[in-house]
């Protein structure tokens, strides 16, 4: 899996957790996962080994 699909699915998942909460302070959070999660670079993330 590379990094591009990794960040995609971080983001799917935060973006349907998002979808379920109500509590403000909790949506807010979670968008900035949302946002930092977007600025991560792809050397951030696990390299797979062959």
């Amino acid at each position: 899996m590379s990094p591009a699909d990794l960040k995609r699915l971080n983001v799917e998942h935060f973006e349907r957790v998002l979808a379920r909460t109500t509590d403000l302070t909790e949506r807010a959070k979670i968008a900035r996962f949302i946002v930092e999660e977007l600025a991560e670079p792809d050397r951030a993330y696990p390299v797979p080994r062959p």
